[in-house]
């Protein structure tokens, strides 16, 4: 038993976000913890290591060793270099190293009186060592540092000097590396590609202890879990992988509101016997018929108080996207594309061709080029070499990675009338079909959780006539409940859809296509993301290929 947690409830003064949580960390265990945002997942994961204060017990064994992976990485000054961070779980291990190593100098030149005994406890102390995986310590880093593609150039580089997606990915293989029994990992593959996501299911697949995942990967859940708590229904505990609790979820919820209707049929039949018992002891003047009655309503009312509720269905964001005329059959062309950003050369001669009706999932390993691709056929301040031509008669509609407001102190319902030039009342009405109430349309925009600004994004994109949609990572800070929405859309859009993903769930369930980005060329494959995986197997779409001739620099797009 690595941690047990007790009837936990947690209140932060208005409310419990969770209640009576109860369930089990064993060693080998997989547990996912699920439910919509703000159910109280992260809460949760902080309360099992001892950050957020909480009602219940949490028992963690003794001696039992915690990993815990945040969002982001903590906010820290640290000065060292990025290989010493990475060194530090190893620090005794090093220290024993060197130990053994000044043994070595010295037994080089004692004498041979004391030489046998130095080589006995030489011996003891190197066969410690090396059960203690002492030469082990270059292939476990070298492991986790090639997993997580952490290169040399960020090797050598001082931590403060780090963006704050390579901050996680350093404190994330830091965790890894310290070897915990517990690992408890609040959104692990936000920050990762596909390339990293698949490494990742391969190491928690070898790793001995348990693990506690909050994650909105459908893919990954599947993939690594072997137990599911429904945090969002009081800790529900389903044995098995995502997928399978979702069955069960749906089974269990069909077989409660079977009960329901036979519970409320049942109480009606005996408010009709009350009810005639009543009318029967008026009419008779007989008090038995009021005492039956009365005895009946005893029993009616106790029925109510452990009658099952009515269930309640989600209420579904209304994301639906309209088409606006059918564009023309090419829709996206791209010719001889060269781009280089800094000294990386992204993009060398790539060629490809988007046709109507297409859903094309933009995959390839971070910082290959995916978003500065979108940003090229947008026409933003991205500038190549070859030509990106739009056809004229698109119509896109398009949603950016990084959810950016020009005026962060701009309220909501101010920022949907600028947008959309709709009046309050309207404005209103929709904010509200997005669930933005009352006093939450009065919120400044740069106050806003992930979540609400990619709903307050996708609100006003709805309401313009598009053919085209074009998405760098929609799926960033959205749960489950709101990706299916949107998968839903997605599929029912009678257009052209070009996005980018790392949930393989989502490209899955939406992608007719699949384009990858390696070593500056696009090849496209036709199908899935399954499909693509074994793409071996698969027949390349052919893309035309033009001799490569220089053609005139264009910026920011083209038409035709």
């Amino acid at each position: 038993m690595l941690v047990t947690i007790t009837k936990v409830t947690k209140n932060f003064g208005f409310g419990n976000v969770f209640e009576d949580i109860s369930f089990v960390v064993n060693s080998g265990d997989r547990i996912a913890l699920v439910g919509k945002n703000g159910c109280g997942k992260s809460t949760l994961l902080k309360c099992i290591i001892g950050r957020e204060s909480f009602v219940g017990t949490i028992s963690v064994g003794r001696g039992i060793k915690l990993g815990y992976l945040e969002q982001t990485a903590p906010d820290r000054d640290d000065g060292r270099m990025v290989i010493d961070i990475l060194k530090e779980p190893f620090e005794s291990l090093y220290k024993r190293l060197h130990d053994l190593q000044e043994m070595e100098q010295k037994m080089c030149s004692c004498s041979p009186d004391k030489l046998e005994k130095m080589v006995d406890k030489y011996s003891e102390l190197q066969e410690k060592f090396i059960a203690d995986g002492g030469y082990e310590i270059d292939n476990e880093i070298n492991y986790v540092v090639g997993g997580l593609k952490i290169d040399s150039r960020l090797l050598d580089r001082e931590y403060n000097t780090l963006s704050g997606g390579e901050k996680t990915l350093v404190h994330f293989a830091r965790i890894l590396l310290d070897a915990p029994d517990l690992l408890l990992l609040d959104e692990p593959t936000n920050h990762l590609d596909i390339e990293r996501i698949e490494w990742l299911e391969s190491y928690i697949k070898r790793f001995k202890g348990g693990i506690v995942v909050v994650s909105h990967d459908r893919y990954f859940l599947d993939k690594v879990s072997t137990s599911v708590v429904d945090v969002e229904d009081n800790g529900e505990i389903y044995k098995g992988n995502y997928s399978n609790f979702v069955r069960e979820k749906e089974k269990k919820q069909l077989k409660e509101f079977e009960q329901f209707k036979n519970e409320q049929k049942k109480l009606e039949e005996l408010k009709k016997a009350v009810k005639r018992l009543r009318e029967w002891g008026e009419q008779a003047d007989n008090p038995t018929m009021f005492r039956r009655a009365k005895a009946i309503q005893k029993r009616i009312d106790e029925m109510e108080k452990v009658a099952v509720e009515r269930p309640k269905p989600r209420k579904a964001i209304p994301i639906k996207f309209t088409n606006s005329e059918r564009s023309g059959k090419r829709v996206v062309v791209i010719n001889n594309l060269d781009l280089i950003l800094g000294e990386k050369i992204l993009f060398d001669g790539a060629n490809l061709e988007i046709f109507q009706g297409e859903k094309i999932a933009l995959i390839g390993a971070n910082g290959m080029g995916k978003t500065s691709l979108i940003k090229c056929i947008m026409g933003d301040t991205c500038e190549y070499d070859g030509q990106i031509k739009v056809g004229e008669s698109v119509r896109i509609g398009y949603l950016s990675q990084l959810l950016v407001f020009e005026n962060a102190k701009e309220t909501i319902l101010e920022y949907v009338n600028r947008i959309t030039g709709l009046n309050n009342e309207n404005a209103r009405r929709i904010l509200a079909r997005f669930e933005f109430f009352k006093d939450d349309i009065e919120k400044s925009v740069g106050t806003l959780s992930g979540g609400e600004k990619i709903r307050l994004k996708i609100a006003c994109l709805l309401q313009n006539d598009v053919n085209t949609l074009v998405f760098d990572e929609p799926t960033n800070h959205i749960d489950i409940f709101t990706r299916e929405i949107l998968e839903e859309a997605m599929r029912a859009f009678k257009g052209t859809i070009l996005f980018v993903s790392h949930d393989r769930y989502f490209i899955n369930n939406i992608a007719s296509h699949i384009v990858e980005i390696n070593e500056g060329k696009l090849q496209k494959y036709e199908g899935n993301y399954d499909s693509y995986k074994h793409k071996d197997d698969v027949e390349i779409v052919e893309e035309k290929k033009e001799a490569k001739i220089k053609p005139t620099k264009v910026r920011k797009g083209g038409k035709w």
